[in-house]
């Protein structure tokens, strides 16, 4: 957590691999950090502007990370689609980048998530 006028490190939250969302209920104060490479979403407390506590760590899927919060119902809202087998390359094709994301196969079903509190 960075102060925006400071630019200072208030605290660093422990929580999974393959972060790049957030969602966030200002009434309540919960931050929900979906971690998309291990499967599930870190639930933050803020107990003060300097001080957050992890109250939960919830399994999901992997994948898992586009994240919605609902203001007035109190929910964080994850989709994620699952894959089938990626399909066998093409005789001939060149081998995948070095660091690239293999092909994906065709979209056999779709997961979605609520969490409450």
């Amino acid at each position: 957590m960075v102060d925006p006028s400071s630019g200072r490190i208030v605290t660093t939250i422990a929580n999974g691999d393959g972060v790049d969302a957030l969602g966030w209920d200002a009434s309540e104060k919960l931050i929900y950090i979906p971690a998309g490479r291990d499967g599930n979403v870190t639930v933050v407390h803020q107990d003060s502007p300097d001080k957050y506590t992890v109250v939960a760590t919830v399994p999901t899927m992997r994948g898992a990370k586009t994240i919605a919060v609902d203001p007035v119902r109190h929910v964080s809202y994850l989709f994620q689609p699952e894959y089938g087998p990626a399909p066998a390359p093409a005789p001939g094709a060149p081998a995948p980048a070095p660091g690239s994301r293999p092909p994906r196969g065709p979209v056999i079903g779709t997961w979605f998530f609520a969490i409450s509190h």
